[in-house]
């Protein structure tokens, strides 16, 4: 008998989501270079969704049929085991929690994936029907689906309290914790929860209530939509939050490490350095620069900077602009120099400019000079 491909709109999402899950995948673990182990384990979980939407898609399609690809239902591995532990563990690294007892989370995938490589040699390449009957393959299928919903539901549930503990946490503790976004985690948990009981029902619906309906796959389309709008979920979601999260812990660092350098700075060097500058009148040399300090002072440029910076709270030209401006008003309040144009007094504070003093002055003491002489 003569099969042909039954291609239709469901399979072809079905299956453009699988491409654009290899591609992403690939790409994750390949060539994008802020990836983490988070990063990892979001790729890893895309590509098995995106591999089990293969499967099926091939299986809905007929294709395994018109290509006499007898060995296709023989080959089949139990990735519904798989991504649910593998979102687990991504959750962990995302939360920055050390992952325990990875083993056992994995033990339900190892056991069917080795039931099923042993068939697989078996039917096809040792071509030996009797080594395990088929109405027990048929029977272990049966309870293999039903086994893969149940852990699936226990998974979302550890992990949905995992989640919930991580948030529990995070309030309790004190200071300034970095928080992370987790409602997307539990939206994602959500859907895959909404996915299994569906699954469920339309179990029961081929087994108890309409067993005609056995074989007529087009009613599993809604879980195999659903499956690839995971995909892009998860993609977009991941690598989005991932984002948010890395940059986040970046800030953190380099104000840790501002801190750090901060910590090493002594106030009496900063003192030291102001005195130099005040008991030399360095600020009336128009030409002073942090460069022509630094020889002077026998110190750094940035050792320099960096106390003025921390304990002026200004930088080195505002700080140099205080002490001009705080000489000229000195200037300015004493009666011996009431005759004196404010251009020489400017000058003589330091400025190379009458524009440069007013821009300045006025900045600093919100009046102009003219009319602070005249206050």
């Amino acid at each position: 008998m003569n099969h042909l491909p039954d291609y239709n709109i469901a399979n072809l999402i079905v299956i453009a989501a699988a491409i654009q899950g290899f591609i992403f995948g690939a790409y994750v673990l390949l060539f994008y270079k802020h990836r983490t182990l988070s990063h990892r384990y979001l790729a890893a979980l895309v590509l098995l969704i995106s591999v089990n939407n293969l499967y099926y898609w091939v299986i809905d399609t007929n294709l395994y049929r018109v290509y006499q690809w007898r060995f296709y239902r023989y080959v089949l591995i139990p990735w519904d085991l798989l991504m649910l532990p593998v979102f687990y563990f991504f959750v962990a690294t995302y939360l920055q929690h050390p992952i325990k007892k990875k083993i056992l989370y994995l033990l339900p995938f190892i056991t069917g994936a080795s039931f099923h490589i042993t068939f697989f040699i078996s039917r096809v390449l040792l071509k030996n029907y009797s080594f395990i009957p088929m109405p027990f393959i048929n029977e272990y299928y049966g309870l293999e689906e039903y086994a893969t919903i149940l852990f699936n539901i226990f998974m979302i549930l550890i992990t949905f309290r995992f989640i919930r503990r991580a948030d529990k946490k995070l309030i309790q503790s004190r200071g300034r914790p970095l928080l992370y976004e987790t409602k997307w985690l539990k939206q994602m948990l959500l859907t895959a929860f909404i996915i299994c009981i569906t699954w469920i029902v339309l179990l029961f619906v081929d087994h108890i209530v309409d067993p005609p309906w056995l074989g007529n796959r087009a009613k599993y389309y809604f879980i195999w939509i659903c499956m690839s709008g995971l995909i892009y979920c998860l993609g977009y979601s991941g690598v989005y939050h991932l984002g948010i999260f890395n940059q986040r812990k970046k800030i953190r660092l380099a104000e840790k490490k501002q801190t750090g350098e901060k910590s090493t700075l002594k106030k009496e060097h900063f003192d030291r350095i102001t005195s130099s500058i005040l008991n030399e009148k360095m600020y009336l040399n128009p030409n002073l620069t942090l460069h022509s300090l630094s020889q002077s002072l026998q110190m750094s440029e940035s050792y320099i900077s960096a106390h003025i910076n921390s304990f002026s709270q200004s930088n080195f030209s505002t700080f140099i602009n205080h002490l001009r401006i705080e000489y000229a008003k000195k200037l300015l309040r004493d009666p011996a120099y009431t005759n004196f144009t404010i251009v020489s007094i400017a000058l003589e504070s330091g400025f190379n400019s009458k524009s440069t003093f007013y821009a300045a002055f006025k900045k600093h003491e919100g009046i102009s000079p003219t009319v602070f002489r005249n206050s």
